[in-house]
């Protein structure tokens, strides 16, 4: 889903052009509640553009940078869009660039991650284990980016994300102890580690 369509279904809770459900071939009943859906849609790009044209910013060119950043990423191999079923969680960050340490941080998150039932994914946990330095979407983290610096689109840092339902409580204290033990990484929830770099 692309950054104005997210919005655009955060903003009003419907669905957006592109969803499969809206695609291809629909029944008679569905024409009219189709037809009537695109057009919200397309009042919903023309409120939006209107926003963003009193505020001076021209919306093909965010969409533009927008698409030269998601090709960027994919490039580099860095994973951007979370799962329905997960929710970011804590971040992780090592403090040494060394492979040797990388690569052990990585097996200690990897043990981690095998061992704790509601934990979902690392985001960056390859690198780690290849002995390099994470790096993940600064846009999944929520932190201002500047279309025109590329260095702003990605944090040297690894994502934690675990299922919606999850014990938190107890995966974050073995999230900690596991960290502990490495010796070589700093860590902090989620929401704490966007709201210090905003």
């Amino acid at each position: 889903m692309g950054f104005f369509a997210g919005l655009w279904r955060r903003l009003n809770g419907r669905r957006f052009a592109g969803d499969p459900a809206l695609t291809g071939p629909l029944p008679r009943e569905n024409k009219l509640q189709r037809d009537v859906e695109m057009e919200q849609i397309r009042l919903a790009d023309e409120r939006l553009r209107s926003q963003l044209q009193e505020r001076g910013i021209d919306l093909d060119q965010v969409r533009l940078a927008d698409e030269r950043r998601r090709s960027y990423l994919q490039e580099r191999g860095i994973e951007e869009p979370l799962r329905s079923d997960e929710v970011p969680f804590a971040v992780v960050w090592p403090t040494t660039e060394d492979p040797g340490s990388l690569r052990e941080l990585g097996e200690h998150l990897q043990a981690w991650l095998e061992t704790n039932r509601g934990a979902k994914r690392i985001l960056g946990l390859s690198r780690l284990l290849e002995g390099r330095v994470p790096e993940v979407s600064t846009y999944l983290l929520c932190i201002p980016i500047s279309p025109d610096e590329v260095d702003s689109w990605i944090s040297r840092v690894a994502l934690v994300t675990v299922a919606r339902k999850a014990n938190l409580k107890q995966l974050g204290t073995s999230l900690g102890d596991a960290i502990d033990r490495v010796g070589t990484a700093g860590a902090a929830s989620y929401e704490d580690y966007s709201r210090w770099n905003r």
